[in-house]
């Protein structure tokens, strides 16, 4: 991720698909992670030219924006990208960054933890990083050279100026599979 300024960067996130107007993350084998809010968007999942079928989903039933639950997982049949290692949140301390995808490229911006509770965290976001068509992007740690997704963004603050700086609310992704693993 060199720069992390809102740079161009190579194929080094293929595990960031496109869904129309969101962003979703191969997050296991076959199982991609999605804002709930973008379900309907997930009936056209492209892994760069290649379209992929969604099998099922499963969204959290309380889903709703800015409350930590506004996320679903769904099966995707075909090949698909190697998932994205999932961790725990760092240190607010700790270098973390917003995955933007825009067509087949990425982008990368410096993000910080603004606040929120333990399930609905608030990122302070630079002007231009998140806008209409985010939704989904993970957001990312990179230590000893490994990309690690630590949270989803979810959606900008209500009424917020895509080109100023913001907040965005994003879900711990590891809390995310842990409601995934306790459903029947």
């Amino acid at each position: 991720m060199v720069g992390c300024n809102g740079e161009r960067q190579g194929g080094s996130f293929e595990s960031v698909l496109a869904l129309g107007h969101c962003v979703g993350t191969v997050v296991g084998e076959g199982t991609m992670l999605l804002p709930e809010h973008c379900l309907a968007a997930s009936a056209a999942v492209d892994a760069f030219g290649q379209k992929l079928e969604v099998e099922a989903c499963v969204s959290h039933p309380e889903a709703s924006l800015g409350t930590g639950t506004d996320f679903a997982f769904c099966a995707i049949k075909g090949p698909h990208p190697t998932p994205m290692t999932i961790g725990e949140l760092p240190k607010p301390t700790t270098p973390t960054f917003l995955v933007q995808r825009r067509n087949d490229s990425f982008r990368t911006y410096p993000v910080e933890v603004g606040g929120g509770t333990a399930s609905d965290l608030v990122y302070r976001v630079p002007p231009d990083a998140f806008c209409h068509g985010d939704s989904g992007a993970p957001i990312v740690v990179r230590t000893g050279g490994r990309t690690t997704m630590v949270a989803m963004a979810s959606a900008r603050e209500r009424g917020a100026d895509c080109h100023s700086q913001g907040t965005l609310h994003a879900i711990p992704a590891a809390e995310a599979l842990a409601w995934k693993a306790s459903q029947p």
